[in-house]
C-alpha cells in the first residue's frame, strides 16, 4: 500500500484557489513544461474543483493523485497547516465549507454536533422511550458511555434537560435539534 503524501501549502495554492467565504473550490490555470498552457486548462481551469461523495456525505477532491475530504483542504489552505484533530461543520451541514464553519474537534465535541439519528421515536438527541415504560428518558454521551439524565413525563421536558446537559459538557459544540 502505498503511504500518503500530503501536498504543500504552495503547492495547493498554485493548483487550487479557495473562497473562504463561500467555501468552495476552483482549479487554476496551468503552465506546461515550455511555459505554454496546457490541454488540462481548456477542460479543467476555472471550473469547480472536486465532486459530492454521496456515500460519506462530504466533498472530496483529487489533488496530485490524492483524495482529500474539502473540509480538510479547506481549513489546511486558510491555515497553513494541516489539522490535528477531525473538523467539525458548525452548522452540521457537511457541504458548507467556509472557513467561518469549520472548527477542530475531538471526537466527542464532533459527536456532540451531530444532529438527532432519523427515524427515533421521539425525533429528539438524546431523548428515548424505552418500552413499557410511561415515561421519556433523557441521556448524553461522555467519553463513550450513556449517562442517564433523568426520566420525564413528556419528550419536551426530557429534551430540555438533554439540553442542558449538552451544554454543560459540550458549551460551544451542543447540539439539541
Amino acid at each position: 500500500m502505498r503511504k500518503r503524501r500530503n501536498i504543500t501549502h504552495d503547492r495547493l495554492r498554485e493548483l487550487v484557489f479557495y473562497d473562504g467565504r463561500a467555501g468552495t473550490f476552483t482549479w487554476l490555470p496551468r503552465r506546461g513544461d515550455d511555459g505554454e498552457t496546457s490541454r488540462w486548462n481548456s477542460r479543467y481551469a476555472g471550473k469547480s474543483a472536486g465532486v459530492f461523495h454521496k456515500s460519506s456525505g462530504y466533498h472530496r477532491i483529487c489533488v496530485e493523485g490524492v483524495v482529500y475530504q474539502g473540509h480538510r483542504l479547506a481549513w489546511f489552505y486558510a491555515h497553513g497547516r494541516w489539522p490535528s484533530h477531525m473538523i467539525d461543520h458548525v452548522d452540521g451541514n457537511p457541504l458548507n465549507n467556509a472557513i467561518s464553519n469549520l472548527r477542530e474537534a475531538t471526537m466527542q465535541q464532533n459527536q456532540a454536533n451531530r444532529r438527532p439519528k432519523p427515524g427515533t421515536i421521539s425525533g429528539l438527541k438524546g431523548v428515548t422511550k424505552p418500552a413499557r415504560s410511561p415515561k421519556w428518558l433523557a441521556k448524553v454521551r461522555l467519553n463513550g458511555r450513556d449517562i442517564r439524565i433523568g426520566r420525564f413525563d413528556t419528550k419536551e421536558e426530557a429534551a430540555a434537560a438533554y439540553h442542558r446537559a449538552a451544554v454543560e459538557n459540550f458549551g460551544a459544540f451542543a447540539r439539541s435539534k
